[in-house]
């Protein structure tokens, strides 16, 4: 199986910035949106318990009205800074490549791992970890090992995982990530594609919990 990605390719498509911009709309959500969201919906709350009384017109009325008003303009101004702010950084967001180490295929959830550091490209590297991980001992005692096992109990079941650091002391000292990638919505094409590059495929680490294959940004850099 080929594993081979074009490294002068990776750099052209880490450098460009106008097809980040596609995934900035689906990063994680903004906690300062909770004030407002909670003032809205106490205020629309009010107000239809106010409607069903038929206490519109009154004071306690006008309170939920602006209550309302002021939660909507407030997420109108926080999520459109954040959304500039968004914009704004994942231009630095780097693109990395992940390889998987175990999977659901009936889930279609894959877990692979990944750098976000210079070892971003190290498909060596990768592999090396990879082939660790297949030869941890059922009856292991190595608290490493424990805790990558126990990471990934999640593929026996098929349940989506955030991204977790690896042991430093498992991985020789590189900062190595699990996560799980939802293959259920890419086209057969795309999977086949990972499939003979030995599970290796590009991502781009926008956060945490947003971590999108690109395969498909990669193929037309």
């Amino acid at each position: 199986m080929m594993a081979h990605y074009d490294v002068t390719k990776l750099e052209h498509l880490e450098k460009k910035t106008d097809w980040k911009r596609n995934y900035a709309h689906f990063t994680s959500g903004n906690k300062s949106l909770l004030l407002p969201t909670l003032l809205i919906i106490a205020g629309s709350l009010t107000l239809y318990a106010l409607n069903g009384g038929r206490l519109l017109q009154s004071g306690y009325g006008l309170t939920a009205g602006l209550i309302t008003i002021a939660g909507v303009a407030l997420f109108v101004i926080i999520s459109g800074k954040g959304k500039q702010q968004v914009l704004e950084n994942i231009s630095r967001k780097p693109v990395c490549l992940a390889k998987i180490i175990k999977s659901n295929e009936q889930q279609q959830l894959y877990y692979g791992i990944f750098s976000t550091s210079d070892t971003r490209w190290d498909t060596a590297l990768l592999q090396n970890i990879s082939d660790r991980v297949d030869n941890i001992p059922f009856d292991t005692n190595n608290p490493d090992d424990k805790t990558i096992v126990r990471l990934l109990r999640a593929s026996q079941v098929g349940v989506n995982m955030q991204t977790y650091s690896l042991p430093a002391s498992f991985t020789g000292g590189h900062q190595i990530y699990l996560k799980s990638f939802d293959f259920s919505t890419l086209d057969k094409a795309t999977c086949d594609y990972i499939q003979h590059r030995n599970g290796i495929f590009p991502v781009l680490y926008v956060d945490n919990s947003y971590v999108p294959v690109i395969l498909k940004d990669y193929i037309i850099a």
